[in-house]
Formats: C-alpha cells, structure tokens, sequence
C-alpha cells in the first residue's frame, strides 16, 4: 500500500498517535518523582544530626570536606527537582468546534457569498484546508510537548543522578557522626 503525500488523513493520524505517545511519556517522566523522594527521605533521617555534629566536635578537614561536598550535590540535586517539579501548561488542541464549524465558515464565506454556490470541488479546498490547518496545530502541540518532555527528562536525570552522587559523602559524614557518639 502505498501512502500518498497529497493524503492529510494519514498525517493527521500518525500525529495524532504521536501526540498521544508524547503525552503518556510526560505523565510517566512525571510519576518518576518518588525515586529521588525516597533518596531525600533517607537522607532526611540524619541530615540534622550531622548538621548540629558538625559544630559539637573538634574541626576534622575530611568532615569538614565530606559535608560540603554532600552540601553542594545535594543543593544542585534539589534545584532540579524543583526544575523538574514545576508545573507547565501542556498545550490543547483547539475545541472540534473550531474546525467543524467557525473555521470551514470562514472558508465558506471567502469562497462564496451564497452556500448554495458552493461546489463539490469547492467543498474539497475547503476541506484539505481544514485539515491542513488542523495538522500545522497538531504539529505545533507536538513540538512544544517533545521539548517539554525531554527537558523535564533531563532535569529528573540530573536531579536522580546528584542525589545519588551526594549519598556517598553523606556515607562519610554519617561515619563521622557514628564513631564520635
């Protein structure tokens, strides 16, 4: 079978797929946010402890580096997360009614003063462009929900990658913590 060029059917339907895909991989990229939840729930347990040790025993340059390393990773990992948390408008289609009815009035109305002049041919125009106008929306909302989904990808991506890069100084400093109690 072979697909013709000039056939807005087929686009609009493997855009309309696509968009629907795009959307189910924001609403997945999304539901990821418990996985770093849990890293800053685990690390939420001794954070006050080692804060409030840092000041209570004589100064220890490896301490001292461990929980400022952990500091950084952790601040940078958190920036993300808001990044990643903030909410954005996903854009809509316009309402079917747009296209159905304000917008093939308009066609109507430049082609011909009096509905009964419209012909079959005419009609057809009328309708290729709808739908042409209908796929370039279509394609609009794509683009902005692809960028939108892989930028929100990469600020998970970052935010996961420092909380886990910060457990290993936390590891240190919550070494710290336990031999001098």
């Amino acid at each position: 079978m072979s697909i013709s060029f000039y056939n807005f059917d087929h686009y609009i339907e493997a855009n309309e797929k696509r968009d629907t895909a795009i959307r189910t991989e924001y609403d997945k990229t999304i539901s990821r946010v418990s996985n770093i939840l849990i890293i800053y729930s685990g690390i939420s347990a001794f954070l006050v402890s080692i804060c409030k040790d840092f000041y209570s025993f004589p100064f220890n340059i490896w301490y001292f580096t461990a929980l400022m390393l952990f500091g950084i990773l952790f601040l940078i990992s958190f920036v993300y997360a808001i990044r990643f948390l903030f909410p954005i408008v996903i854009p809509f289609l316009l309402r079917p009614q747009r296209y159905f009815g304000e917008l093939r009035s308009e066609l109507e109305a430049t082609f011909s003063s009096n509905e009964s002049e419209i012909t079959d041919d005419i009609k057809e125009q009328i309708n290729q462009q709808i739908k042409s106008s209908y796929l370039e929306e279509l394609k609009g909302s794509i683009d902005f929900n692809s960028k939108v989904v892989i930028r929100k990808q990469g600020y998970y991506n970052k935010a996961l990658k420092h909380a886990i890069f910060c457990i290993f100084p936390f590891i240190i400093c919550i070494i710290f913590y336990l031999s001098h109690k």
